[in-house]
């Protein structure tokens, strides 16, 4: 999903500023501004755009625009922060599976939400084993099982993809963490 927010830059000076650099935090985020020159009093709009991609919950992105004037030999900046909450049209829970080294249990997500089809899951690990359960109209278990044999020390965490039909989200991500026993 995403996002196009609009930002009014207005020159409140006596003098020309020239807008050297517009630089976006994160490659979630672009920002496009139609003129770079402003005179005494002229404004110009900012577009900032978001993607949310496969992440929920609180974002935090934000714009630095560099600018100078002829007049005055220094670069100044001003900074543009968005902040917002990414709820998504169903629930998953838990966010974060972890797995112990000596078991092999089979850990279930629950996914729900009005109208919600779960097209697919995948797993970028081979040391954990996925599958799909539709339990009822618009609820689902994703059960992951962790191999232990499969795993060796230092292998990562794993990455469990699930695909739907959802406009807003339509794929979510959550990780797969190892905890080793002691």
């Amino acid at each position: 999903s995403s996002r196009n927010l609009f930002f009014e830059i207005k020159n409140p000076g006596k003098e020309v500023i020239d807008i050297i650099d517009v630089q976006v935090s994160c490659s979630c985020s672009s920002v496009q501004i139609s003129k770079s020159n402003l005179q005494p009093g002229e404004s110009v709009k900012l577009e900032f755009k978001y993607s949310s991609g496969s992440r929920r919950g609180t974002i935090d992105a934000s714009s630095s625009i560099r600018y100078c004037s002829p007049a005055i030999p220094s670069v100044f900046e001003k900074r543009i922060k968005v902040t917002g909450r990414i709820t998504p049209e169903y629930r998953v829970e838990p966010e974060v599976l972890k797995a112990f080294s000596e078991t092999c249990d089979v850990q279930a997500i629950v996914m729900e939400g009005d109208g919600l089809e779960v097209e697919g899951v995948t797993c970028d690990k081979s040391y954990f084993d996925v599958s799909l359960e539709k339990i009822e109209f618009s609820r689902y278990i994703v059960k992951v099982r962790f191999d232990h044999s499969l795993y060796y020390n230092g292998a990562g965490v794993g990455r469990l993809t699930i695909r739907t039909n959802s406009k807003v989200q339509p794929i979510v991500e959550v990780l797969l963490g190892v905890k080793r026993d002691s």
